[in-house]
């Protein structure tokens, strides 16, 4: 399946772009926009297992080069204990700049704390409210020296 995508842009210039991959899991959904975004959302009502955490961190990312996370967590329900275990365990994904969190709902924002709550990650992380905000962001974040989008 391929989807056209608006404000999924680093330039502003080419605002519609194709998803190169997409993925669907069963408790979330996965792709890759013009190289350098993976958008993950959570399905409704989810909750993240420790295969679905495994089987979203074993999915491929832009390789050589920096890219960059947004997740719409609000569908999910929650983690269960073993999923919260791996993700203290497992390693930074190389190139991965930042990790931008849409959340709107309470349950939503527990979850989302308890990924910002990971010490072993080295990336900036934010949680947001809006889909806008968080692109700002991002875009920011992408346009640090030595950053580079080839």
């Amino acid at each position: 399946m391929r989807l056209k995508k608006r404000i999924y842009s680093l330039t502003g210039i080419a605002d519609d772009q194709e998803s190169t991959q997409m993925f669907e899991g069963n408790n979330f959904t996965q792709e890759t926009i013009g190289g350098w975004l993976v958008v993950t959302r959570a399905k409704p009502k989810s909750m993240f297992t420790l295969s679905d955490t495994q089987e979203l961190f074993s999915l491929d990312t832009p390789s050589g080069k920096p890219w960059a996370r947004l997740a719409f967590l609000d569908g999910a329900r929650g983690v269960s204990k073993e999923a919260r275990e791996y993700l203290k365990i497992v390693p930074n994904r190389p190139g991965l700049c930042c990790l931008a969190v849409i959340l709107k709902s309470p349950v939503a924002n527990v979850i989302g704390n308890f990924f910002l709550s990971l010490d072993i990650v080295t990336y900036p992380r934010k949680l947001f409210d809006s889909e806008g905000m968080a692109m700002e962001w991002i875009k920011g974040m992408m346009a640090k020296p030595g950053t580079t989008i080839v």
